[in-house]
């Protein structure tokens, strides 16, 4: 059986990617950027993430595609 990969999303307009990587032990994506947001999964710790957007305060994500709080993550030193 052939296995399909879905693309990449694209970073938002203007946008640089950057790398994070989750602080907790665990750290939950959601549908939309709040609180109240729908979870879509939970990540383990330490955890490298690709980061296509920010907006107030939270940070939407590649692979899987959702958005974390920006709160809970730390820079990788990578580009």
């Amino acid at each position: 059986m052939q296995q399909t990969f879905e693309p990449l999303p694209k970073p938002a307009q203007g946008m640089a990617q950057r790398r994070v990587r989750t602080k907790r032990d665990w750290l939950r994506v959601r549908a939309v950027p709040s609180y109240q947001g729908r979870v879509l999964m939970e990540l383990p710790g330490n955890t490298e993430l690709t980061v296509l957007e920010e907006r107030d305060g939270w940070l939407r994500i590649a692979r899987p595609t959702g958005w974390i709080s920006e709160e809970h993550v730390g820079g990788t030193g990578k580009g």
